[in-house]
C-alpha cells in the first residue's frame, strides 16, 4: 500500500511533468484580467441590429482558461498514464479539479472588488460550460488538442446568440446574469458530458465488453 508521503510525492511529480508553473501563473491572470476588464465590453461579429454582439470583455477568458487547463492533463509520459493505475488516476482528478478550483475561485475573488458577484459566478459559469466542452474535445482528438473544442465553437456561438432584432438567445449563458438557471442548467449538462468522457478511458472501454457479458449470465441464471 503505497504511503500517504509517497502519495504525496506521486502528486507533486505530476504537477511538475503538467505544467503547473504555466496554470499558476494562468490563476493570476484571470485574477488581474476580472479586474481590469470587468466594465469593459468586446464586440464580436453577430446576427445584432449593428452587425456584432456585444459581450463583456472577461467573457473571453474562461474559454481560454478551459482549454489551458484540459491541454495540461497532456505531458511526456501520455502512454503511460493510459494505464489503469489508481495513482495515476487520482493524481490526474486532483490536478484537474484542483486547477478548476483555483481558476473559479480567482475570478470570485477578483470580482469582491466592486461587490460584483453577478460577473464572478458568470465568469464561472462560463468556465464549467468551456471545461466540459475541452474535456469532451480532449478525449476524443487527445489532450493536447482540446483547446480546439473551446476556441473553435467561441465566435460561432456567440454569432447566433443574438439575433437580427437585438434578443439574447435563452441558452447563450455569456449574456446571461448569474441568476439565469438556463446558463447553470447548460453548465451542468456540459459539465457531466465532460466528466463522462473524462471517465471513458481506453482501459474502461475495453472491459465494458467483458462486464455486458457477466450482467447477462448473472441475468441468465436469475431467470433460470
Amino acid at each position: 500500500m503505497p504511503t500517504e508521503e509517497g502519495g504525496r510525492g506521486f502528486a507533486r511529480l505530476y504537477e511538475r511533468a503538467h505544467h503547473s508553473r504555466a496554470l499558476a501563473w494562468g490563476v493570476l491572470v484571470v485574477a488581474v484580467d476580472v479586474l481590469a476588464s470587468r466594465a469593459a465590453v468586446a464586440s464580436v461579429p453577430g446576427r445584432g441590429p449593428e452587425g456584432y454582439t456585444p459581450i463583456p470583455f472577461v467573457m473571453h477568458v474562461p474559454a481560454l482558461l478551459a482549454s489551458l487547463l484540459v491541454a495540461s492533463l497532456s505531458g511526456p509520459f501520455d502512454a503511460l498514464e493510459c494505464a489503469p493505475s489508481p495513482g495515476l488516476a487520482a493524481a490526474r482528478r486532483a490536478h484537474l479539479v484542483g486547477w478548476s478550483a483555483a481558476y473559479s475561485a480567482a475570478c470570485l475573488a477578483a470580482s469582491i472588488n466592486d461587490r460584483q458577484w453577478d460577473l464572478g459566478l458568470s465568469v464561472v459559469r462560463s468556465l464549467l460550460v468551456w471545461l466540459g466542452v475541452a474535456l469532451v474535445c480532449g478525449r476524443v482528438l487527445g489532450w493536447a488538442r482540446a483547446w480546439i473544442g473551446p476556441i473553435g465553437l467561441f465566435l460561432p456561438v456567440t454569432f447566433v446568440g443574438q439575433d437580427a432584432n437585438g434578443r439574447i438567445a435563452w441558452w447563450f449563458w455569456m449574456d446571461q446574469p448569474a441568476a439565469d438557471m438556463h446558463g447553470w442548467l447548460l453548465a451542468g449538462t456540459a459539465l457531466l458530458a465532460g466528466v463522462a468522457a473524462y471517465t471513458a478511458t481506453p482501459w474502461r472501454l475495453q472491459r465494458l465488453p467483458t462486464r455486458a457479458t457477466g450482467v447477462r449470465h448473472r441475468a441468465g441464471r436469475l431467470r433460470s
